[in-house]
């Protein structure tokens, strides 16, 4: 991909990174459903389903907002820190946000409510980091 792709990312928790930590299969999901969502087609998936490799072909990261479900499971929870840290370390903005009271579904499905907290800050993520901007 073209280092300019994306002026920013939202990202639903932090689901795909550290595909090869142990810990990130603690929350009882088989390897093999991360391989199906997350694989490559390669044997070596894991390394490659990592969410900042898929962003750091250029020098930094393009900015990411990192919402994360209240209500999940802490694997996911340490996936998104993970991946917060790693942003940050890669010289990325990065915000997070956590939106009480859902899990990963269910936040997906509330973006489309302009009051729900995950929408809100997508919104103002969005004006903030808009290619679009005069």
């Amino acid at each position: 991909l073209p280092a300019d792709f994306a002026c920013g990312v939202v990202a639903i928790d932090g689901a795909g990174y550290a595909a090869t930590a142990a810990k990130t299969y603690a929350r009882g999901a088989p390897r093999s459903l991360s391989r199906k969502k997350f694989g490559d087609g390669t044997d070596d998936w894991a390394r490659h389903a990592n969410t900042l490799a898929l962003v750091t072909k250029d020098p930094r990261p393009p900015p990411f907002l990192v919402l994360l479900a209240g209500r999940e499971h802490p694997a996911l929870i340490r996936q998104s820190q993970l991946l917060q840290n790693a942003l940050h370390r890669a010289g990325g903005a990065v915000s997070g946000a956590l939106v009480p009271r859902h899990i990963h579904s269910s936040m997906a499905l509330a973006m489309s409510n302009p009051k729900n907290l995950a929408a809100k800050e997508t919104l103002r993520f969005i004006a903030e980091t808009s290619c679009a901007k005069p």
